[in-house]
């Protein structure tokens, strides 16, 4: 909104944003400076350019016509198509020094999967209590984070049938699959994906140690940008990921519902940034 309207932008520190380039480039209001106004922006309307000594604060969730579906980037047309605002907002969101990431060999299709589990911070998953043969509570949505929030927290199959898509799209290369997560213990989720996927050209890989939903955080963040393709959740983490990345390819759910006990995919969108990558690898 600072950049469509040509207002200088205030950064509001956020946990890990002083390990970002943007914590070095983007300004921050003066300590002494008391706004005569400030407007609580919820629409693209409430921003009048003009107005004296106004600071306009924008939620993190913003609700506007073309910009209220999370769970699908593509839809904000005016904003990815504005190569200069989408060039500033890579270089702003990119990490201070070196920092470690995945190593991505060159002769194969890498793939990075992101999957939102909790990692004990959120409430628990329904899917998983339904899996062990747990009691369920009756109140499904007090009690359970992926009835509230479907499409951030999805069932494992709905990675093992994209991954098996990844696969079969690109039958004639290598594909090596990175699962990036909360969990606590990575490992466990590719052994569930391992059983699930028949396709003979995927490898995985994980962290092995030492992980949780604090843990990782930007190093997992910018490994997910530099994956060929990216398959993600709604969560907010992957969405930025893939606003900043260099993905040829990201897959999402576009429409999903309970039935019963049971979260349905109804339907999966294909967003391929790069078609002449996707053209030049795909299996004949």
């Amino acid at each position: 909104m600072a950049h469509k309207h040509q207002l200088p932008f205030f950064y509001h520190p956020f946990p890990y944003s002083d390990q970002l380039i943007l914590h070095e480039t983007q300004m921050q209001p003066p300590h002494d400076w008391r706004p005569s106004r400030m407007v609580r922006v919820m629409t693209q309307r409430d921003v009048i350019p003009g107005m004296p000594d106004t600071l306009f604060q924008l939620d993190f969730f913003f609700h506007d016509t073309g910009w209220d579906n999370w769970e699908e980037i593509t839809t904000w047309k005016d904003v990815i198509a504005d190569e200069v605002f989408m060039a500033q907002l890579k270089a702003d969101v990119r990490p201070i020094g070196g920092m470690q990431r995945i190593d991505l060999p060159h002769d194969c299709i890498s793939v990075g999967v992101h999957m939102r589990k909790g990692g004990g911070y959120d409430l628990p998953l329904l899917y998983e209590h339904k899996k062990a043969g747990t009691p369920l509570h009756a109140n499904r949505w007090e009690h359970y984070c992926d009835v509230r929030y479907p499409y951030k927290f999805l069932p494992d199959e709905f990675y093992a049938q994209q991954i098996e898509y990844v696969a079969q799209l690109f039958s004639s290369k290598m594909i090596l699959v990175f699962v990036l997560t909360d969990h606590q213990n990575p490992r466990e989720l590719v052994e569930r994906l391992q059983a699930m996927v028949t396709s003979r050209n995927i490898a995985f890989a994980c962290r092995t140690e030492d992980n949780a939903h604090d843990k990782n955080v930007l190093i997992d963040f910018f490994s997910l940008t530099q994956c060929d393709c990216l398959i993600k959740s709604g969560s907010s983490f992957s969405q930025a990921a893939d606003l900043v990345g260099d993905q040829k390819m990201t897959i999402y759910p576009r429409r999903v519902h309970w039935q019963s006990d049971n979260l349905v995919v109804d339907e999966i969108g294909i967003w391929i940034k790069d078609e002449a990558f996707v053209r030049n690898n795909r299996t004949a």
